[in-house]
């Protein structure tokens, strides 16, 4: 044991922080992996189509009550000389916003859909929608704060408690009464609630003592205000399979394509879970070179983790036919969103690289560029093709997407870099 406390001790802190974070998303992921594979099995491809509808708009929503907040809250935190005071701001930034988004979701979306939009299958699932963005506010203030402090153990045990406190649920949901929708929805309603309180617990009272000040909330802005416009477009961007979708195909389509979403997760954890160590660390690196030294040593670990990521998705997703045998086309659904989904884990740092070079606005021309690319493809190969159209569209953005983070850094870093000399 002392050995390997040792050895433990010896590797760089970025290696073992990649090391607790991928353990505790790891075991996190396993558990919701495990809990959509029951859900998947369970559910009929139309009742796959409510609960996929259901993710889509709750990730907008959750999006909405974001708006880069999270990353403001790294940035102005991050390392030693972090600001004191912010959470105060930030939390009450988002608490205003998890309000009136959630109040207008609630009741005026299910209107929206039925009457105006004709489309009943979205009203359902946007009820359910609003209601879970109270937690999962929660949630992403607790583990924003939690990143942008490193404190990576403390990260990982709340995420792991998301993930335990789904799954318990779910098997106790279908052990008791059986597999339903609405219980599926009202589990992905109060897990986030009652996990996000306990991560609230761990955020220190004194941090959030003091209210925030008109110097904080432009400081606030002039990070966000770029970030803001990359996340919604980001967000939309990347929703437009589903709700496209939900709008010329059958529940049964959005169904199956909502399988493939979800048993692609593993490799939605790994992206993640690189994003989340490289996020913070990006942040110390300001000046060109070292942000370029910084990336291209990130490549030696985010490269091969990705292409064994995708290699073993591939070799497991040969037993998706047989697992999951009602749902048409699933194996090349989940081989195109795997590798697209790859490719970015590839290049997670580069995001972060780009907001510590202070050009939040290109993330915002790159997230308009995936807006764009999305709304074409969607729109042409969705109504002819249905599921396997907005898989294409979606696996190839994500390709598009990492070529485009990774050219903007070394493009930014060398000539910056330039000047500077």
């Amino acid at each position: 044991m002392k050995s390997l406390a040792r050895a433990w001790d010896a590797l760089p802190a970025t290696v073992r922080s990649v090391g607790m974070v991928a353990s505790g998303d790891g075991v996190s992921k396993l558990l919701a992996f495990v809990g959509t594979a029951v859900i998947v099995r369970l559910a009929t491809p139309e009742q796959m189509g409510t609960i996929t509808i259901f993710i889509t708009l709750q990730t907008i929503l959750l999006q909405l009550t974001d708006l880069g907040l999270g990353v403001a809250l790294v940035k102005h935190t991050a390392g030693e000389g972090g600001q004191a005071g912010f959470e105060r701001t930030v939390l009450t930034a988002r608490a205003l916003l998890v309000a009136g988004v959630g109040l207008a979701a609630l009741l005026a979306g299910p209107w929206l859909a039925t009457r105006l939009l004709g489309r009943p299958v979205f009203a359902e699932p946007m009820r359910y929608a609003a209601l879970a963005i109270v937690g999962g506010g929660l949630m992403a203030f607790a583990t924003s704060y939690l990143q942008a402090r490193r404190r990576f153990l403390a990260l990982s045990l709340v995420r792991i408690g998301e993930g335990a406190s789904r799954l318990g649920l779910l098997l106790a949901l279908v052990a008791v009464l059986g597999f339903s929708v609405a219980g599926v929805l009202w589990i992905q309603v109060l897990a986030p609630l009652a996990v996000g309180m306990v991560g609230m617990a761990l955020v220190p009272r004194a941090t959030l003592a003091r209210g925030g000040s008109r110097t904080e909330l432009r400081e606030l802005f002039d990070l966000s205000r770029w970030i803001l416009v990359a996340t919604l477009v980001h967000m939309f961007a990347f929703q437009l399979d589903t709700l496209l979708l939900g709008a010329f195909s059958t529940p049964a389509e959005v169904g199956s394509y909502g399988a493939a979403l979800r048993l692609s997760s593993p490799l939605v954890m790994l992206a993640g879970v690189l994003g989340t160590v490289f996020l913070p660390e990006a942040m110390r690196h300001r000046g060109a070179a070292e942000a370029r030294r910084f990336f291209l040593r990130s490549l030696r670990l985010t490269v091969p983790l990705g292409v064994l990521g995708l290699a073993a998705a591939l070799l497991c997703g040969l037993l998706l036919p047989r697992l999951f045998p009602q749902y048409g086309r699933l194996l090349p659904l989940f081989a195109l969103l795997s590798a697209g989904l790859a490719s970015y884990a590839m290049v997670a740092a580069a995001q972060g690289v780009v907001f510590a070079l202070e050009r939040t606005g290109l993330v915002a021309c790159v997230a308009a560029g995936q807006f764009l690319f999305n709304l074409a493809g969607n729109a042409l190969f969705v109504p002819r093709f249905g599921a396997l159209g907005a898989a294409v569209t979606t696996g190839t953005a994500w390709v598009l997407s990492a070529l485009a983070y990774a050219t903007l850094v070394l493009v930014l870093t060398r000539s910056r870099a330039r000047q500077a000399a």
